[in-house]
């Protein structure tokens, strides 16, 4: 048992006193965070590829402690403020634990820290570091086995004099399972083989102090070690002499920079970041000389939290793998994340989810994800015991290996008999003596027991089990490999499993441990780049991501308005004790700091200056304190309130009795016993005054800010944001945001589904980079700030500013080493994360990510460059997209100024546009992004677009101006560079060559807009009706899209698309004999669908004839031309899609669908003559709304001819006034650059479609405006999937051309031979190539409405398809070839061969293309040179070519 010296006396009071004042001393729990990665150093990196050493890694460590420890009192840890020590700070071992106000230094002047001042946080960020030396136990022993037996520094943390090298001749056990005493120190088990002192465990040695630390003798065990060590101890030998290297260990120490603070006293705060001053190491080979694998450095120390829900007492170890393989250069990974990451419970089935915030610097480098594994985890776990003696006092007993805790937990009589009667668990000698005496457990089952009365030292323990007494994971935690995705599957909240799943499998609010070891994937190495291909754990470089996880219940607030009144008994949260949140509205908010027996010591400043939101009070989501021996800590205990209560549309509290559930009360309320357990009530929010049961507890309910109301997270303020506004954020464009979706993904850069795209940002090598991150919070109640996952390689985030009482703003700093480019030293590219937290909920899905590229300098730059978030109206963002539409002229601002460096040399500015080949020199497009991968990875101007100055000074302002004509609704790729005409500036010395700035490219895609119903919503012309004379005749004609049924219901289904009618209720027509009815059908266009088909009818109807239907042969989901003309006489046709017969391909047999349906009617719209009591409308009538889209809608007042007809269907825009006859034209526009109504009516009379003239049918929904392709626009041909194809042709391909329209008489045109196509998606057709006898380039063209082709000069961009004879194509002598399935024939045939061979004539491997179902310009050119080989080849062979005639093949010889 425990050995009851006066040291142990001693430690064991210090223990008990700070189990319940603070987290415990001797387990050194102040571990939160960590994160290790390194590189190869600069010599190194330059070595040759043949070279076997030595190799030099540099290190840098991410890492998170408690900020209020006893910094400088245990494990040899140490400070010092540089600006005032010369010598690090200690203050090792006090009698009694340490109270940061009382213990401030010795007679020495050495001193601990607990960095309570938050005024001194610039002096901490600047000025203060933490050393993190190499040893063993609390005590800062020298490693075991001691070399000469002393101890480095002294029990008073005095140095020893006579002590030989620190850690001289001692090492860390090789596995987690041993526990260094005599016996073999390389056996793994628990057991060592001979006559062991481990057989018979003694207890008391998880703190080792003088009397127990010198039966540790072997090696050092994982439970007591600490320190960083660099994992290339020889294990056969360990305390011999490797090439001048003794051991491992780090003694100097790790020292670290405090780069931020959370001053913030919650389970959440209350941590300090920093980061490893970078350190180095020689490792003599490039792999492990025993294991020739990666070496296994990793940092280890004190235990895991205590209230950890996994992993509890764990002992933290980060492991990175160290390996150089030539090319030297390589470097880790590098992953970083939230100390303490604070998740709120979802339901099934999103369930939780979060990102793993991590990236390989190398370029072309990917990383995988995995979760660690036991030893990753650290290995061992403390599985807790409690003891309590004979004089009263409660400690700690750790369990660290399975047969301590065996024996340990039978001479409690805590384990079944089972157990302790086993000779394999205790021992020979123990389980017979338990046999023999009868043994018979004690103690009670559960903390709730009335025998067990909370006492924990008589909580009966269950069997070992490794699943539950070694470290692991979360419960139900998985990680995307590929993406780094993490699901967690918590249940609804605390009480409730999630929806679907089994009962009782939710899971415990509070700390988690979570670590996550992210592997590198060298360039090149594509195993599993496919999406669903699956990932296992490689031999990649792995490095460590250790964290905390708090799940906890969504949290609720009451409004500003909630008064506590008398009674403050407040609500305990995660965020604060006091039940009250938000900034106040009249300056900081103040608390006061207490020692740890609650006395109050000083006030400081709480929160940002200025003013803030006001306060309200929680009112869910919140915990209170518990004693538990073990500690005074926040547990987290959760209101059940009915989240669906509805009051005047809001939601409110009501809360539930803990015991039966039932609802109490329909509002917030307190009482005097809310913070107890039982049938009592729980604190719930809103507080009042007096007694839950009273009515004067219930705050009243007077809107919709008195009750409460759910937190909603932050979000940072981009260029893209509108709500409130923009910001200076570096952001991604909204065509980039989201998560990667199968459909989007780019394996090839990373890309996989469930990840997400940086925002970038490029300086100049030499330059310091700085932005400005904001953030921004819409709850009623704010308390705001901005976090990192972790700064390395001297980054900076100043102190917050408050910008209002809802926006923080931080800015990050990464200074330059050197301000000459060549001296710069930092990494190419690098990617930082950040978070905006409200103390409750944290942007992590996704964090907000920003890729760092440091670039050639440019003396002229972008007028962005510097400021990131500049206002897009003054200049476009790169790689950007703007919208521009037929006879709209779009404008992208450009804008230039001369650098910063050169500021005072105003510039001769000028922009100019450049070509591809100019472009790519500079990496553009970047065919990276999603706007600019192929087929938009080269440049193509528009010919009428054109730079226009709009203020030509320093800075330079322009702007390139495009209106599009017919032939020209395409996608362009327009990309320009800033210049300084003044090669030469006499004044400027260093201007001898023409300054320019990066090229940057901005995407124009000309659009289509259509109105898309789904049949509730309408628009109506209210005038055109009067314009329409009835002895004129009339005519109607429209692109019709309509929708297919996908709603289950085997139906016809009738569609309105548009028509006149009449509000007429006199007797004016003689023609008819009944009244006229409101609203009655004048002229209209129907669609009916089959039902249960995919295909129906168009059909014209009014309410003197009825129904004229056309033939049942149109198919929906597919744009259709349909016409009605009217003659005067009342003759009349319903054209759709054609007036007369037509092959769909020149020379083809077979006849388009078309109809021409003849009928007679002479119903007219009211027009002005007839009392102006005529509507047009469109989309709407009730019970036979459109579902589609509706393009194009032209009226006449005159009956068209069939042959106007035909020209109409190919028209793609009408021009007002050339016609008289055309009283209204629809381009679904508002003729000044948008498409919001009124919608313009381009015949220029003026009828145009409204939505708040009149709504007839109590119908306000208008519909939705859409981009969309139709027949009459002429598409625009990009690329293609496959621009090589054999000379027989039948290669069928997708055609990239942009304006494809779902057409019934789409065509392609390869080379002037004209082949159908089929309308695959937006901007994409597929057509089979039609060959052609001899190899060639072939130009390719497209049509939607099968007349009207493209020119490629309209879209200043050619595509061709290369013809080229079939051959085979043998890689080596294991590899084999097949054409057209020929061989499957063979085997039962005589056969003869003969052919063409080129030996030697290999094609070398392409590069995956950005986009895997196309040719790239690159197989092209690999193709030309092998087509040139193999011609060269063929003539020299010509003169000795013979055919080879067998029966049977013979082998191959060469």
């Amino acid at each position: 048992m425990a050995q009851h010296t006066d040291m142990a006396l001693q430690l064991r009071l210090a223990l008990l006193l700070v189990l319940v004042f603070g987290t415990t001393i001797t387990d050194a729990s102040h571990f939160r965070y960590g994160s290790i990665f390194w590189k190869p150093t600069t010599e190194t990196a330059a070595l040759p590829d043949s070279s076997t050493g030595p190799f030099v890694a540099e290190f840098e460590m991410s890492m998170a402690f408690r900020r209020d420890y006893f910094w400088g009192a245990y494990f040899k840890e140490a400070w010092m403020d540089k600006t005032v020590h010369a010598d690090w700070q200690r203050f090792p071992m006090p009698q009694l634990p340490y109270d940061c106000a009382q213990f401030g230094a010795d007679a020495n002047g050495n001193a601990i820290q607990c960095f309570l001042k938050q005024d001194r946080l610039s002096s901490y960020i600047k000025n203060y570091r933490l050393l993190f030396p190499a040893g063993m136990a609390v005590n800062g022993f020298d490693l075991k086995p001691n070399n000469d037996g002393l101890n480095t520094y002294n029990p008073d943390g005095t140095k020893n004099p006579g002590a030989d090298a620190e850690n001289y001749g001692g090492y860390v056990c090789v596995s987690p399972d041993n526990k260094g005493y005599d016996g073999d120190w390389k056996a793994p088990g628990p057991f060592t083989i001979g006559n062991s002192p481990e057989l018979a465990p003694h207890f008391a040695r998880a703190q080792p102090y003088p009397g127990s630390v010198t039966e540790i003798s072997k090696c050092t065990p994982w439970n007591e070690v600490f320190g960083f060590f660099f994992g290339d101890q020889l294990v056969t030998s360990p305390n011999a002499t490797y090439k001048g290297r003794r051991n491992s260990a780090h003694s100097a120490g790790v020292m670290a920079e405090v780069k931020d603070i959370s001053f913030s006293d919650t389970d959440f705060g209350n941590y300090i970041q920093m980061e490893a001053i970078p350190f180095t190491h020689t490792y003599e080979t490039a792999l492990h000389p025993e294991t020739n694998k990666p070496y296994i450095a990793y940092f280890t120390g004190g235990n895991r939290l205590h209230q950890l829900n996994n992993n509890a007492n764990g002992r933290y170890r980060l492991e990175i793998e160290v390996a150089f393989v030539a090319p030297f250069r390589n470097r880790s990974p590098i992953a970083t994340n939230i100390p303490v990451l604070p998740l709120p419970y979802v339901d099934a089935p999103n369930h939780v989810q979060f990102q793993i915030a991590a990236f390989d610097p190398d370029i072309g480098d990917q990383v995988r994800f995995f979760l660690g594994t036991v030893e990753e985890y650290g290995g061992l776990l403390g599985n807790i015991m409690w003891e309590t003696d004979s004089d009263g006092f409660t400690a700690v007993q750790f369990n660290w290996h399975e047969d301590v805790y065996n024996v340990e937990g039978c001479q409690r009589k805590l384990l079944p008999a089972s157990v302790c009667t086993d000779a394999g668990a205790v021992g020979a000698t123990l389980s017979s003596e338990y046999v023999s005496q009868g043994y018979v457990r004690i103690g009670c089952s559960s903390s709730t027991d009335t025998v067990c009365n909370g006492t924990q030292a008589v909580k009966q323990k269950p069997p070992w089990d490794a699943a539950t007494n070694k470290p692991s994971s979360p419960p139900n935690l998985a990680i995307d490999p590929k993406s780094g995705l993490v699901t967690w599957q918590t249940g609804k909240d605390p009480f409730n499993a999630a929806t679907g799943a089994a009962a009782n499998s939710q899971l415990s609010p509070g700390f988690y441990n979570l670590v996550v070891m992210v592997e590198e994937r060298r360039n090149g190495v594509a195993e599993d780049l496919a999406v669903g291909q699956p990932t296992v754990r490689g031999s990649g470089i792995k490095v460590p991501l250790d964290f905390l996880l708090y799940l906890y219940p969504r949290a609720h607030m009451c409004s500003g308005d909630c008064d506590a009144g008398a009674l403050k008994t407040n609500m305990t949260t995660l965020e604060t004790t006091e039940g009250v949140y938000g900034d106040p509205d009249n300056g900081p908010r103040k608390y006061v700091l207490g020692d740890d027996f609650g006395n109050p010591l000083m006030s400081a400043g709480f929160g940002l200056p200025g003013n803030g939101t006001g306060q309200c009070k929680m009112c869910g989501g919140g915990g209170t304190s518990e004693f538990l021996y073990g500690g005074s800590v926040n547990m987290p205990r959760v209101v059940k309130y009915e989240e669906d209560a509805l009051k005047n549309t809001t939601k409110y509290c009501v809360p539930q009795r803990i015991a039966t559930g039932q609802a109490v009360k329909s509002c917030c309320y307190t009482g005097a016993n809310t913070l107890e357990f039982g049938t009592q009530y729980f604190s719930a929010g809103c507080l009042g005054a007096g007694t839950a049961d009273s009515s004067q507890s219930i705050v009243p309910y007077v809107g919709s800010l008195d009750s409460c109301l759910m937190n909603t997270p932050p979000y940072f303020l981009t260029q893209y944001t509108t709500v409130p506004r923009a910001g200076p954020t570096p952001g991604v464009p909204p065509s980039d945001a989201g998560m990667i979706t199968s459909a989007n993904a780019v394996p090839e850069q990373g890309l996989f589904p469930g990840s997400f795209r940086p925002a970038v940002v490029q300086y100049p090598l030499g330059a310091d980079v700085k932005f400005d991150l904001e953030a921004y919070d819409p709850d009623h109640c704010v308390e705001l700030q901005i976090g990192h996952t972790g700064l390395y390689d001297s980054m900076f985030m100043y102190p917050h500013q408050r910008i209002d009482e809802r926006t923080v703003r931080r800015i990050f700093l990464w200074p330059s080493p050197s301000k000459v480019p060549l001296e710069d030293s930092r990494q190419r590219r690098t990617k930082v994360c950040f978070y905006a937290f409200d103390r409750y909920m944290a942007t992590v899905l996704p964090f907000l990510c920003i890729q760092i590229d440091l670039i050639e300098p440019r003396i002229v730059k972008w007028c962005d460059h510097s400021t990131p978030g500049q206002n897009s109206t003054v200049l476009a963002p790169a790689d950007s997209v703007v919208s521009a539409y037929m006879g709209e002229e779009t404008c992208i601002p450009l804008c230039v100024e001369k650098s910063d460096m050169r500021k005072q040399y105003k510039g001769n500015l000028d922009i100019r546009m450049v070509d591809t080949a100019y472009a790519v020199k500079f990496g553009m497009p970047n065919a990276s992004t999603s706007n600019f991968a192929y087929p938009f990875d080269e440049v193509n101007f528009p010919s009428n677009g054109e730079l226009k100055v709009t203020l030509k000074d320093d800075p330079h302002y322009e702007k390139y101006c495009f209106t599009p004509q017919l032939g020209q609704e395409c996608a362009y790729v327009t990309c320009f560079q800033g210049i300084d005409l003044d090669t030469v500036n006499p004044s400027d010395t260093e201007e001898a060559v023409l300054e320019y700035t990066n090229v940057r490219c901005v995407k124009i895609e000309v659009h289509n807009t259509v109105l898309e119903f789904n049949g509730q919503e309408f628009a109506m012309s209210p005038m055109l009706s009067q314009h329409i004379e009835p002895m004129a005749g009339m005519s109607m004609s429209a692109w019709l899209y309509p929708k297919c049924r996908t709603d289950g219901i085997n139906e016809a289904r009738n569609n309105t698309a548009f028509y006149f009618a009449s509000n007429r209720t006199d007797v004016r027509v003689a023609m008819q004999v009944n009244k006229d009815k409101p609203m009655r059908v004048r002229n209209g266009i129907k669609f009916i669908q089959e039902a249960g088909k995919s295909y129906g009818s168009f059909v014209y109807f009014d309410d003197w004839i009825g129904p004229v239907l056309s033939p049942s042969q149109y198919a929906c989901d597919m744009f259709h031309y349909v016409a009605v003309t009217m003659q005067e006489s009342g003759v009349s046709h319903l054209i759709v899609d054609g007036i007369e017969e037509e092959a769909p391909l020149p020379g083809s047999r077979d006849v388009r669908t078309f109809s021409v349906t003849s009928f007679t009617s002479k119903s007219r719209p009211d027009s002005m003559s007839m009392n102006a009591t005529g509507h047009f409308f469109v989309g709407y009538l009730p019970g036979e709304g459109w579902h589609g889209m509706i393009d194009e809608v032209r009226v006449w007042n005159k009956a068209l001819t069939l042959a106007e007809v035909k020209s109409d269907m190919h028209l793609r825009v009408v021009t007002a006034g050339a016609d008289a006859a055309l009283k209204a034209s629809f381009q679904m526009r508002d003729g000044v650059g948008t498409a919001d109504f009124p919608l313009f009516d381009y015949s220029g009379n003026g009828n145009h479609l409204e939505m708040d003239a009149w709504h007839p049918f109590g119908v306000t929904v208008k519909p939705m405006n859409s981009s969309h392709g139709i027949p009459s626009i002429v598409p625009c041909v990009l690329g293609m999937q496959h621009t090589v194809g054999p000379t027989t042709g039948g290669c069928k391909s997708d055609v990239y051309a942009w304006n494809a329209a779902p057409s019934p008489f789409a065509k392609c045109s390869i080379n002037g031979v004209q082949t159908r196509a089929t309308f695959v998606k937006a901007n994409t057709m597929s057509c089979e190539t039609p060959g052609h006898f001899t190899p060639r380039f072939t130009p390719v063209v497209a049509s939607n409405d099968g007349t009207s082709f493209g020119e490629p000069s309209s879209a200043s961009k050619e595509v061709h398809h290369l013809y080229m004879d079939s051959v085979l194509y043998v890689k080596d002598r294991d590899s084999t070839a097949e054409m057209d399935s020929l061989c499957y024939d063979l085997p039962d045939r005589t056969v003869t061969f003969s052919g063409w061979f080129c030996p030697g004539c290999a094609l070398p491997d392409p590069p995956a293309p950005t986009d895997n179902n196309r040719t790239g310009s690159y197989e092209l050119d690999v193709i030309k040179k092998a087509a040139e080989a193999a011609a060269k080849a063929a003539a020299a062979l010509t003169t000795t070519t013979t055919n080879a005639t067998a029966a049977t093949p013979a082998p191959a010889t060469g």
